[in-house]
């Protein structure tokens, strides 16, 4: 993204410098929002003070049940055009309900009761049903 122009006439292009970034693994609880999405490189890394703008997105929120939830790029790096980012997702491990109470479920539809299978007819007097 840089032209030089050198003695003699001769341009040169300076490319964007790869850096791999990766997203860090992190746990919680269930119930209390997300820690802070964090990130290292591999390899190289930025260039002195150099840092990236934006940030680590995931799907998971506060009452998310337990489970591994994707953490994505983002916006990170987007507008850094000094750098080609390569990424790695990480994951964010929500380790248990937190007391989360679950979405009450809707209640299924009453079964209609069954005819009674009791037999019906009269009694003569030696005691024997007949129908």
């Amino acid at each position: 993204n840089y032209l030089v122009s050198v003695e003699g006439g001769t341009m040169v292009e300076i490319t964007p410098r790869r850096v791999t970034v990766v997203a860090d693994e992190v746990s919680r609880r269930g119930g209390v929002e997300n820690p802070p999405l964090t990130y290292t490189f591999d390899g190289r890394g930025l260039y002195k003070s150099d840092t990236l703008s934006g940030a680590l997105t995931t799907t998971a929120t506060k009452n998310s049940p337990k489970g591994d939830y994707s953490v994505k790029q983002g916006d990170l790096g987007a507008n850094d055009r000094n750098y080609m980012i390569t990424f790695r997702e990480g994951v964010l491990r929500v380790l248990d309900d937190g007391g989360v109470t679950p979405q009450p479920q809707p209640n299924p539809q009453p079964q209609p009761q069954q005819p009674s299978q009791t037999p019906t007819g009269t009694l003569p007097n030696d005691g024997v049903l007949t129908s």
